[in-house]
């Protein structure tokens, strides 16, 4: 399996699958993914009880929009 970031539709799907009563090594098995990577998708994003795929996406955009190389001027 190679690496890359969720998407707004698997964070959305994780949302779904939580709320419907499965746990993360079923929401893996679906999704295609390692239990570990939806724990800690589930953990870095959980505020306050509440888990947002739309937050989780925007928060995405701007860690994403640090990196990289910067301009000089």
């Amino acid at each position: 399996m190679s690496y890359h970031h969720f998407t707004i539709e698997e964070r959305e799907s994780i949302l779904v699958y939580r709320t419907q009563g499965l746990n993360l090594s079923q929401i893996a098995k679906l999704l295609h993914r390692y239990p570990s990577s939806i724990s800690r998708e589930w953990k870095r994003y959980l505020r306050e009880g509440n888990y947002s795929p739309c937050h989780a996406q925007k928060s995405y955009y701007i860690a994403k929009s640090h990196f990289g190389r910067k301009r000089i001027l």
